[in-house]
């Protein structure tokens, strides 16, 4: 017998405080019984467990068509959901990733729906907690175009009430909020065909690993309008020569980096 958590992890659907929350919000079911307070355990070779509507094959002692860990870089675009799948049926960014292997792959962490951006999938439960758990200091690294011109000052300003807020959350969430930098990456001027249009400027927000509400959300409550949210880099990862809605493998060296301490790979990619 094992506990559910580490079945899970070990399956590759996520880290195991991931897999706790998974099971402490019902999405889990074990022999068709919705199971949602721990600790559960379970025989992985006569029990059939089902994550989020989808069967656990690793759990029925066969051996699993995801046995090889695999490393996917995915381009999401703006409207697709970052999860498994969607109550509502809208395109998921599994939807957008058919990898020859058959491999089922979940999405590491979380991007809001209107957001785009490096999306890491995988199959390894470990990487997904050297890459959520705030222990290890994982970097998230997003450009945010928001409307107004915004300088230096009020940039450091912004950085400040950030992560007062972002403390403030985790705490009430029970968990560590990671540090929030802020940079003034560019301006956009207005246009000069329609008066209407605003400056606008891109700023580039760096986040480590921890509890955080979304990011368009604390921006919002900052006063500022995001009106573009593209997540860029995740860890020593960045988003680069990928179109919209395509993937691919991550190479050998984006592996290695990986495996390395999260401030030296950062420091090295």
């Amino acid at each position: 017998m094992v506990r559910l958590q580490r079945l899970m992890a070990d399956a590759g659907v996520a880290s195991r405080r991931r897999c706790e929350e998974m099971i402490e919000a019902g999405m889990v079911e074990v022999n068709g019984t919705i199971v949602n307070r721990l600790p559960v355990f379970v025989n992985p070779r006569t029990d059939k467990v089902v994550v989020d509507g989808r069967p656990l094959r690793a759990a029925t002692g066969e051996r699993p068509a995801d046995a090889r860990k695999l490393y996917v870089m995915l381009h999401k675009p703006a409207g697709v959901v970052c999860s498994t799948r969607d109550q509502f049926e809208r395109t998921t960014v599994v939807d957008l990733v058919k990898h020859p292997a058959g491999a089922r792959l979940y999405p590491v962490g979380r991007l809001e729906f209107n957001a785009s951006g490096l999306v890491l999938l995988t199959n390894d439960g470990d990487m997904t907690e050297r890459l959520t758990h705030a222990r290890h200091g994982a970097t998230r690294t997003y450009r945010v175009t928001v409307k107004g011109a915004i300088d230096d000052a009020y940039a450091a300003d912004l950085e400040r009430g950030l992560n007062i807020k972002a403390a403030r959350a985790a705490r009430e969430a029970g968990g560590r909020a990671g540090q929030i930098l802020v940079r003034v990456a560019s301006r956009l001027a207005a246009g000069t065909k329609d008066e209407r249009a605003q400056e606008k400027t891109v700023l580039e927000i760096s986040v480590r690993a921890g509890k955080h509400r979304h990011l368009d959300d604390m921006l919002a409550e900052a006063g500022l309008r995001a009106t573009r949210i593209e997540q860029v880099g995740l860890g020593p990862l960045t988003l680069s020569g990928l179109a919209p809605g395509n993937w691919r493998e991550l190479e050998r060296a984006e592996l290695a980096a990986l495996r390395r301490p999260f401030g030296d790979s950062e420091r090295r990619a």
